[in-house]
């Protein structure tokens, strides 16, 4: 007798049909679809929310660093080698001479912190001549800056922007993450950092964030792609980084005598 042996293996196999193999991808698709940006907005906001915590951490060892020295330490040269990345620059002759990255050797941080969330480099600009008076806090509190550092308030892209800090009460530290598109910000490795010039998303005012001039602007995200702005931008003038991040307020020379009464 004649056995079917082809029929007996496959005569009985199931497979999918291509409208069912067209429906799996089109569902498939579709979660894609939907889960790939909300994945991709969650990282962003994760991205986003460190950045944040970093100079707000950032600005407290600021504080306790002008506390303890009297003076806030210059940027450190971005294009510096071995042991002197993360070093504050010793003077600053010129004005890009205020504009580098975190000194955070000179601060005593880990070099994860001068990185944001999007792990490029941080922008720092500022710094106060050094006075080695310790014992003078009103030294700090009167010095004069290098230079004099400008930041511009806008409510809208079409605002008149405020012009924040004074003669009295100037900006002593403007912090800088260049968000997700880090269009001006340094990124690499130490002693081989380049900064990134190109970029398709960027407007005037990121291109201004991005000169090496002292004069930086702060307003909200703005997805408009002749107005695209993602940057963070924390600034602090020296009453506030003493009040609010050293606990110790700077003091007028003259306190006004409080009369007693008999």
């Amino acid at each position: 007798m004649k056995h079917n042996i082809t029929s007996h293996f496959y005569g009985n196999d199931e497979g999918f049909s291509l409208l069912e193999i067209a429906i799996c991808l089109v569902v498939m698709g579709v979660m894609l679809g939907v889960g790939i940006p909300s994945f991709l907005q969650y990282l962003r906001y994760q991205r986003t929310l460190e950045t944040k915590e970093k100079q707000e951490k950032i600005l407290q060892s600021l504080g306790a660093f002008a506390l303890q020295n009297g003076y806030i330490p210059l940027p450190a040269d971005p294009f510096a080698q071995g042991e002197d990345f993360g070093v504050a620059r010793e003077a600053a002759l010129n004005p890009p001479d205020m504009i580098g990255i975190l000194p955070f050797k000179t601060l005593g941080l880990p070099e994860s912190y001068a990185q944001e969330g999007f792990k490029r480099y941080f922008t720092y600009a500022g710094g106060t001549p050094e006075t080695h008076l310790r014992d003078e806090l009103g030294s700090f509190c009167t010095a004069k800056n290098f230079f004099a550092i400008q930041i511009f308030e806008k409510l809208s892209p079409t605002h008149v922007p405020f012009q924040r800090g004074s003669e009295e009460d100037p900006v002593v530290v403007t912090l800088l993450s260049h968000g997700e598109n880090g269009y001006g910000a340094y990124y690499g490795g130490g002693g081989s950092l380049r900064k990134l010039t190109e970029v398709s998303q960027k407007g005037k005012d990121e291109r201004e964030n991005a000169s090496m001039k002292l004069s930086f602007v702060q307003r909200a995200f703005s997805s408009l792609r002749q107005d695209y702005f993602d940057d963070m931008v924390v600034w602090v003038t020296r009453s506030n980084l003493m009040a609010l991040y050293a606990h110790s307020p700077c003091v007028p020379k003259k306190i006004q005598e409080v009369p007693t009464f008999l």
